[in-house]
């Protein structure tokens, strides 16, 4: 019964939405000519995505698709990232830009709205907003120092 009342109830912490703004995020799908997924890669890193993946791919339309469309060959690139959702007028500004440096980096890009995650650590990571909330210290060396 003593340890009983040396217990103090600690109030509950605060939920992450309350003391942080969230700001919605959306998937990227980006299909671009075949070798231009690096430039594709980099505007998106401007725009802070945490996460982006290149895959490759063939394109399987009739011919006359993609002379309307102005693809050139079916060999194709899908990069896909998470951005956040004010980061995306930007991103396509820049697009825009990329594509219009010569008539073979062109490609298409959309958007999938990201409705939930699981848990507070996969918003932030996703959200590339992860933040160390006390210092590393780093671990002593063994090789050509003391020995820890």
């Amino acid at each position: 019964m003593a340890k009983d009342l040396l217990k103090k109830e600690q109030p509950a912490p605060a939920p992450y939405e309350s003391n942080h703004k969230l700001v919605p995020l959306v998937f990227v799908v980006t299909v671009i000519n075949d070798h231009q997924s690096y430039a594709i890669v980099d505007l998106l890193n401007q725009q802070e995505a945490a996460i982006a993946c290149i895959m490759h791919a063939r394109g399987t339309a009739p011919s006359h698709f993609y002379e309307v469309v102005g693809f050139d060959g079916t060999l194709k690139q899908v990069v896909i990232a998470i951005l956040k959702q004010d980061k995306w007028p930007a991103y396509k500004l820049s697009l825009q830009e990329r594509f219009a440096v010569s008539p073979y980096a062109k490609g298409i890009a959309f958007t999938i709205p990201i409705d939930a995650v699981a848990g507070v650590s996969i918003y932030k990571m996703l959200a590339n907003m992860q933040v160390i909330d006390r210092p590393i210290k780093p671990k002593k060396s063994l090789i050509g120092g003391k020995k820890a």
